[in-house]
């Protein structure tokens, strides 16, 4: 049951002042044959990284070492693709993915950190933390109600390693979206929810907006956006201030980082393998001397990708990054 009783003109003011966004972008195969160029397996639901991989994919695809885009049903199951004789050699998974596989319970999956390596980080998401009033921490959604987004997301990736840092189990993890998250926040039916985005985010600046709504005002001011604080070796996330004013500012956060990560074909020397990582040092080399291109050009987080970053636990893929034994039989890349 819900802890506060509403109106029925309440009750449809809040469901529309919540904002749900929605973008479907098509994703376009430019290679001929499934196995011609090396998939990158991008979350569907994701349309901001289904544009990115396809705007890298334009730029690398060619005969010497190319790629195209192929959705999934989102990071756990591009892991799972990964790992699979299915042609998936690249993916995009949440920077904090390791420790999420390390709690698996299936082996196949806590070992896929001796396979993936990391290639570059693709753009930045805020992790934002929506609470009642009464909870000030992490720490206090311990036994709460806490909406951790559908299991096949990033979101529930990223809201269940933060959760299990700060100690804290919830009652349940209830798997609903952000916008259906917000609205039963509001009436009282959880305890906190989880949202990750690129802030400012329209779906809590909606929040600030709704306070000057006098029926709804007292349902706002109910919920608090928490601080998330990380000790300086979780070097999976990065850290960031969040200012929505009006409504939460100056709130000490966590960013986490959209990761491109690889198959480590230099561990075998066999035919195929030794083709994909020629093929990944060529990408390689094509993406970092044209990534100021795909900055100018492209989606506005390629302003925050950069493959020089610290890696974090990753390890750099050997390919990718020219230093596998294998890559002394490629040729240079053209120059003009």
């Amino acid at each position: 049951m819900f802890r506060h009783s509403l109106s029925c003109r309440s009750s449809i003011l809040i469901g529309a002042a919540v904002l749900a966004l929605s973008v479907v972008v098509d994703a376009h195969a430019y290679c001929e044959g499934d196995y011609d160029c090396v998939a990158m397996v991008i979350d569907s639901g994701d349309p901001v990284l289904i544009q990115m991989g396809e705007e890298m994919s334009n730029m690398v695809t060619n005969k010497d070492g190319g790629t195209f885009v192929k959705p999934t049903e989102g990071p756990i199951a591009n892991i799972r693709k990964v790992l699979s004789r299915e042609n998936a050699g690249l993916s995009v998974v949440p920077s904090d993915m390791l420790q999420y596989l390390d709690r698996m319970d299936i082996p196949v999956m806590r070992r896929a950190r001796n396979y993936l390596r990391f290639i570059m980080t693709i753009g930045q998401k805020d992790v934002h933390v929506l609470a009642r009033k009464e909870y000030k921490s992490l720490e206090d959604l311990d036994g709460k109600r806490v909406v951790v987004g559908p299991d096949n997301t990033a979101l529930w990736v990223v809201a269940n390693n933060l959760l299990y840092l700060h100690g804290a189990t919830p009652s349940e993890r209830i798997q609903w979206r952000p916008n259906k998250g917000i609205l039963a926040l509001l009436f009282g039916r959880v305890d906190a929810v989880f949202v990750v985005g690129q802030a400012p985010l329209p779906l809590i600046q909606n929040l600030r907006n709704m306070r000057t709504n006098e029926e709804l005002k007292d349902y706002v001011d109910q919920i608090q956006m928490l601080s998330i604080k990380v000790p300086e070796t979780a070097t999976e996330y990065r850290r960031v201030t969040l200012n929505y004013p009006g409504f939460a500012e100056s709130v000490d956060s966590v960013a986490i980082l959209p990761t491109l990560v690889s198959y480590d074909f230099s561990l075998k020397s066999t035919p195929y393998f030794l083709r994909r990582c020629r093929e990944l040092g060529e990408i390689g080399r094509t993406v970092r001397g044209r990534l100021e291109e795909l900055r100018q050009t492209g989606h506005k987080q390629w302003q925050a990708t950069s493959w020089e970053l610290e890696a974090g636990e990753w390890e750099k893929d050997p390919c990718f990054f020219g230093t596998a034994k294998t890559l002394d039989v490629v040729k240079p890349a053209a120059t003009d």
